[in-house]
């Protein structure tokens, strides 16, 4: 898992336990992604929820019209409560936190694997079910081409 500052971390864990609590695990997982693809999708509004000379008040407007109209209530509150508390600016940090507890919670690794060429999908599903075996976790594999291989592969397991 990636270094996290204890602020961010601690905000993750508490929307996990929330989550895994009400049973929203991956609707949350999936509404943390949207929102990971507008903020990254739009540099003004991220130096907008990172701003500290904007009020809370100002923000939510501006929170309201983007992210409630596809967020449950349970997220909804996380946000009124990051806004609240002035920590709009880790919002980022914290999906991405997220992404990666739920990733150890769900027993799931990133698995990098260079290749020559890239493998088709049943070669890859075989490289997959065998790594995944090896390491007891199920391995996500993200293939990457580097011609300079003569043959096999690379894996890359976390760090």
């Amino acid at each position: 898992m990636n270094q996290h500052d204890s602020v961010t971390l601690a905000y993750s864990r508490a929307l996990l336990e929330l989550a895994n609590e009400q049973r929203q695990t991956d609707a949350v997982a999936a509404e943390l992604k949207q929102m990971r693809d507008i903020i990254a999708s739009d540099a003004s509004f991220q130096l907008f929820l990172q701003e500290p000379s904007i009020s809370n008040d100002q923000r939510v407007p501006v929170l309201e019209k983007t992210f409630k109209p596809f967020v449950s209530h349970l997220l909804w509150n996380f946000i009124g409560l990051l806004n609240a508390r002035g920590r709009m600016g880790y919002l980022s940090k914290i999906i991405t936190c997220f992404v990666d507890i739920l990733k150890v919670q769900q027993g799931r690794v990133d698995v990098q694997m260079t290749v020559a060429q890239l493998l088709p999908e049943d070669q890859l599903q075989n490289v997959q079910q065998r790594v995944s075996v090896a390491i007891k976790r199920q391995a996500i594999l993200h293939q990457r081409v580097d011609e300079s291989i003569i043959g096999g592969m690379v894996l890359r397991i976390e760090d």
